[in-house]
């Protein structure tokens, strides 16, 4: 009789600490992998989704880079040949972890694809057709390269860039209003675009 009232005694004991220890069968996961389990969830997203969220992101990253150098421009604190590479940029590349450039005719790269899209943008202004928005695919996809082109349409611009300035006979080159001086190039992970979706 002891023995079966220590039994259950034991029992009850065991199942009293297991409850006021939260004690569960089922098996729990770090704190951390809780948190970052939304980022790991399998996302099923069209390659056109994956294209207009990047030329959305692409074309943010533009805007601001185009407002800073506007700012630049009018405030007269711009860099030799209209460099902004400033904490707007450095600000840009960390939050949408990006990688971004300014590319002008004078400017040479070590990309194809960028020699190849410049090269695309220069035959679209000498035929007399429309510039716009480009999207190429790097490295089997994982990264996407996305250009917008720059275009002189600040009058300011022309200061320094118009025909007969100081500036355009010392970079031997000469722009009017509303031509193609060169374009943004960004970089961004597939992984990170898929993200934000």
């Amino acid at each position: 009789m002891f023995k079966k009232t220590s039994l259950y005694f034991l029992v009850f004991l065991i199942a009293g600490m297991s409850y006021a220890c939260n004690f569960s069968l089922e098996k729990r996961r770090p704190e951390s992998v809780e948190k970052n389990l939304p980022n790991r969830e399998v996302k099923v997203v069209s390659d056109i989704e994956i294209t207009n969220q990047a030329l959305k992101v692409g074309k943010e990253i533009v805007e601001v880079l185009s407002s800073a150098l506007s700012d630049s421009l009018q405030a007269n604190t711009i860099g030799p040949n209209c460099r902004i590479y400033t904490e707007a940029l450095d600000s840009l590349q960390k939050q949408y972890l990006v990688s971004a450039a300014r590319l002008t005719a004078m400017e040479k790269t070590d990309s194809e694809t960028e020699k190849q899209v410049f090269e695309a943008y220069e035959y679209n202004v000498e035929n007399g057709e429309s510039l716009g928005s480009n999207i190429q695919k790097e490295n089997g996809g994982a990264v996407l390269l996305i250009n917008e082109p720059i275009i002189l349409n600040q009058s300011m611009c022309l200061s320094c860039h118009g025909e007969g300035s100081a500036a355009s006979s010392e970079l031997n080159q000469s722009y009017k209003q509303d031509a193609f001086m060169g374009m943004w190039s960004i970089r961004i992970s597939r992984k990170e675009i898929v993200k934000g979706l």
